[in-house]
């Protein structure tokens, strides 16, 4: 029974990485969207970001969050940090073509 415990618990680890790995590319694309600029993972990107869309979620959100957002590194951002940011910041409208083709262009 204690390895089937280790085994789930492995698995929800597992799960829970590549969840957050998935969330911050969705923020980062967000992002792409709302500004033109590629987030960076720097304090300069988490200083815009709670001076500007996510202004409201700084004001409301705990010290630790308020923390990570500040240092604007999306790798130190926990799982409940990127769902409030997504939750919170959805795009005023789909992409039109040129868009998604720039995109894809900067994904690769």
């Amino acid at each position: 029974m204690a390895d089937s415990q280790a085994l789930n618990w492995f698995k929800i680890e597992l799960l829970l990485t590549r969840s957050c790995l998935t969330l911050r590319k969705i923020f980062k694309d967000r992002w792409f969207l709302f500004t033109g600029q590629q987030w960076q993972n720097t304090t300069t990107d988490g200083q815009a970001f709670i001076t500007g869309i996510g202004q409201k979620i700084y004001k409301n959100c705990g010290n630790i969050q308020k923390n990570t957002l500040t240092t604007g590194d999306t790798n130190q951002w926990d799982l409940t940090t990127l769902v409030l940011v997504l939750r919170e910041t959805k795009p005023i409208r789909p992409l039109n073509k040129n868009e998604k083709r720039k995109n894809r262009q900067r994904e690769h």
